[in-house]
């Protein structure tokens, strides 16, 4: 369309500006100010990053403390975080990291290369004074590599900000490993300081600032107003927790908190279909769960394989999904939402005759007595454990089994389970759909089947060990889907877990508030969101 009168040409450029205005003022523009609650499902175990292995924990942590460089899974690269760049020897054995200047810690003291080599020296070495502090074990750097000092040679300090890691074994995943929170740059001076009550007194350089922690009310974190970043848009973070879906809703709906995680369907139906509530929004988070039923392969009868196949054909996952009244995917395998997938590995139909059978011939016609352990909380792949619990319960008694159900705290079900006293426990992994290295190594190398490992299956296999051994050496994700998948098949046989489904969390929160993301392990990123007031 052409225009030739020169007054319509303006009158219509004037609509157009007007129009596009309009566009530029009701564009939200992010401001400063305000404090946002989040109500978590449970207690933070402990703050010291090198020690954490809870998800309430790690989102706390990840607001105070960060790593050298952070993993990007959507993408498979990496970010600069603490590093602002770092080179990669050819043969894979020397990484040095050039390290952001200006940066300090929140208690005023710099960050430098010895920061990066105390932080790491602590968890590597046996003899470090701070290597076994009274509140924890560093179980992620010793789970990673089989024990300490791990593959990490040594640390040497090339100048202020400049450190070089050399290594062992060469590595093709190390940026990968140390991108992890349990990598996060620690203040010397207050580990040095606070000693045992550092896990209570974190020191991180990240967008927030430790303020208090009162047991079971909150955990009160400031903006970091100096952070090399840029400050948040928030003034204040706090973390407050509500076992129970029932208790975070109820917060919810009556605004004592902004936030919450782990809905349950219902919460979300209400919300995001019924509209019955005004103030609040939903937020479909990027982590893919997974829960499954954990048995203790060195107790018997679990150390038969017949035994826990027997198990396998019992457990009627459908239903147990049905009666929690959730939408959810039941699990053919723990590997769905993870390249390096073997088809043929998937787990067992339902089949009682079978299950029956199986026992039989292992002796156990007429059943044994079990007691199956769940958490009193719920997780981020478990939103209902009870009746979870109780779902699984009724599937074995089905076969004969005699099962006494037993609900724990939080931190003495993790404490037991790494310690080998359960016999069959619900547990699961955060993140199935971050990367099956990690996955693999913790849950399946036979080096980590020990008291305090991260093996909870106790489950041994030496070929495994040396398929996970051979990953570790392969650049490309072909050859280490070739081993994934001879992995999966082993484990369907033998049968350690029960896949139950598959659980993809959501965030339910404030119409107010903006910015929001996570990454695949579902951790949020606090430092980006702001509130409209």
């Amino acid at each position: 369309m052409t225009i030739k009168s020169p007054i319509v040409r303006n009158l219509f450029l004037l609509f157009f500006i007007a129009f596009m205005l309009k566009g530029v003022v009701h564009a939200e523009k992010p401001g400063y100010g305000g404090t946002l609650i989040f109500g978590s499902m449970g207690e933070p175990i402990c703050l010291d990053p090198g020690v954490i292995m809870d998800s309430e924990s790690a989102q706390v942590a990840n607001a105070i403390f960060e790593t050298l460089v952070e993993y990007d899974a959507d993408r498979d690269s990496y970010k600069s975080k603490l590093a602002i760049s770092w080179d990669i020897s050819p043969d894979r054995k020397k990484y040095t990291f050039h390290l952001r200047k200006n940066v300090r810690f929140h208690d005023g003291n710099p960050f430098n290369a010895g920061a990066v080599k105390f932080s790491w020296g602590r968890q590597r070495h046996a003899a470090h004074p701070f290597h076994n502090p009274s509140y924890g074990k560093f179980i992620y750097y010793r789970s990673l590599w089989g024990g300490f000092p791990g593959n990490i040679k040594e640390i040497k300090i090339i100048n202020n900000y400049t450190v070089q890691v050399i290594l062992y074994s060469r590595s093709y995943r190390f940026l990968k490993e140390i991108s992890a929170i349990q990598f996060a740059i620690v203040s010397p001076h207050a580990v040095n300081e606070h000693g045992n009550e550092f896990y209570r007194n974190p020191v991180g350089t990240g967008p927030f600032k430790f303020v208090e922690w009162r047991r079971w009310h909150r955990i009160v974190l400031d903006a970091n107003r100096k952070y090399w970043g840029g400050r948040p848009y928030l003034d204040r973070l706090f973390f407050e927790p509500a076992p129970g879906e029932k208790s975070r809703r109820r917060h919810m709906e009556r605004n004592r908190i902004d936030m919450m995680e782990n809905p349950t369907t219902d919460f979300l139906y209400n919300i995001n279909v019924k509209s019955k509530y005004s103030n609040l929004k939903t937020k479909k988070m990027p982590d893919v769960n997974f829960s499954y039923l954990c048995i203790n392969c060195q107790k018997p009868p679990f150390n038969n394989p017949k035994v826990r196949k027997a198990l396998n054909y019992a457990i009627d996952k459908k239903r147990i999904v049905r009666d929690i009244n959730e939408n959810l995917p039941v699990a053919p395998s723990p590997y769905k939402t993870l390249w390096g997938l073997d088809i043929g590995a998937q787990s067992y139909p339902l089949n009682h005759n079978a299950a029956r059978k199986l026992l039989h011939e292992a002796g156990y016609s007429g059943g044994f007595e079990v007691n199956l352990w769940y958490p009193k909380i719920s997780r981020p792949y478990l939103i209902s454990p009870v009746r979870v619990a109780q779902g699984v319960a009724k599937s074995l008694r089905e076969v004969g089994l005699k099962v006494k159900l037993r609900g724990l705290k939080w931190e003495t079900y993790l404490e037991k389970l790494r310690y080998g006293q359960h016999e069959l426990a619900i547990t699961g992994f955060v993140g199935m759909n971050y990367d099956p290295d990690l996955y693999f190594e913790m849950n399946w190398d036979r080096n980590n089947a020990v008291f305090g490992g991260t093996n909870n299956s106790f489950y041994r296999n030496e070929y495994i060990s040396r398929l996970l051994t051979s990953s570790r050496f392969e650049p490309g994700r072909k050859s280490r889907a070739r081993n994934y998948g001879k992995i999966q098949k082993i484990l369907r046989d033998d049968s350690p877990i029960i896949p139950l489904y598959y659980y993809q969390t959501s965030a339910v929160m404030n119409k107010s508030i903006h910015g929001f993301s996570a990454n695949r392990k579902g951790i949020i990123n606090f430092s980006r969101i702001w509130m409209k007031k």
